[in-house]
């Protein structure tokens, strides 16, 4: 696989290097010298990483690039990306952008990194249909709409938005973790159906109670550490839970932890529980903390 690097004092070969690259004029004149020296037709990563660039340059003359780096700049708007047929990578991350457009030919696409952004809605996904991975992390996204079509999702990062609902999952038949920490739930409603779904990160949220939980009958992995959950009684249906981090609440009864019999890792530092018996049934329980609570019987696990 060949390589373009375009960073500071980043040899390029062994003919050129780059020791800036911050408008597009000096961009397309290094495409030109590149033309006398390589076959550009074999390229397939280009990197443009912290370049201050503020628009994509036109790539036309690399109709077999598979991945392209475009994070750290001040790009405002994706451009149309057709010419590139072939693109599995797309990095965005740490720009300006704030819609998401003009992806819909890049019927190759499998990952593809937005955040730290000004998005505020997902839109313009319908015709990823071969995307794995979307990146969303810190842009100002308030809703999960949008995907339905994404039929080869697995990974789904939402940190750092203003979400307060897990909803509009259905389709999403390959999804395997969703990363929602830091956003705005106060609630968990029964409000989707993930069957797929294996690992669900909900850490530093405002988290309080469960009126119903999502049926995710297949949840291995549970973040809801940083939180103000008091009451975790529906807990109860996760069989299949491996591993729970419950830190940094307001827990005083986990009896019903008891029927997790899955379980293999539990953290609960930080609450105000007193009675960990109910743990004794947990037969595959490996891993226990239990710091800074007013534990009155501890209890030890057979490594």
């Amino acid at each position: 696989m060949l390589e373009m690097e375009f960073k500071p004092k980043k040899k390029i070969d062994d003919k050129i290097t780059i020791n800036s690259l911050k408008t597009i004029t000096e961009f397309e004149q290094y495409v030109m010298k590149l033309s006398h020296t390589r076959n550009l037709l074999e390229i397939t990563t280009i990197h443009l990483s912290c370049t201050e660039l503020e628009e994509v340059p036109n790539l036309d003359h690399f109709p077999n690039l598979q991945f392209l780096y475009l994070d750290n700049n001040q790009i405002k708007k994706i451009p149309e990306l057709s010419y590139l047929p072939k693109l599995k990578c797309l990095d965005l991350e740490n720009n300006c952008i704030s819609k998401i457009e003009n992806l819909e030919n890049l019927k190759h696409l499998n990952h593809l990194d937005l955040s730290s952004n000004q998005i505020e809605y997902i839109e313009g996904l319908d015709d990823l249909v071969n995307l794995e991975f979307l990146t969303l992390s810190e842009n100002k996204i308030n809703r999960i709409n949008g995907l339905n079509n994404l039929q080869s999702l697995k990974y789904l990062m939402l940190d750092c938005n203003e979400i307060s609902k897990i909803e509009n999952l259905k389709g999403l038949e390959n999804l395997r973790e969703i990363t929602l920490d830091f956003n705005k739930f106060e609630n968990i409603n029964y409000s989707c159906y993930s069957e797929s779904l294996e690992r669900l990160y909900l850490q530093f949220n405002h988290i309080k109670e469960f009126t119903d939980l999502p049926y995710f009958p297949n949840l291995r992995v549970l973040y809801l550490n940083y939180n103000e959950i008091s009451n975790i009684s529906k807990l109860f249906s996760l069989k299949k839970l491996e591993i729970l981090y419950l830190n940094h609440n307001r827990l005083k009864d986990i009896s019903n932890l008891q029927n997790l019999v899955s379980l293999q890792e539990l953290v609960l530092g930080d609450n105000n529980i007193s009675d960990l018996s109910a743990l004794k049934t947990l037969k595959k329980l490996r891993t226990l903390k239990t710091y800074n609570n007013p534990i009155k019987n501890n209890l030890e696990l057979v490594k």
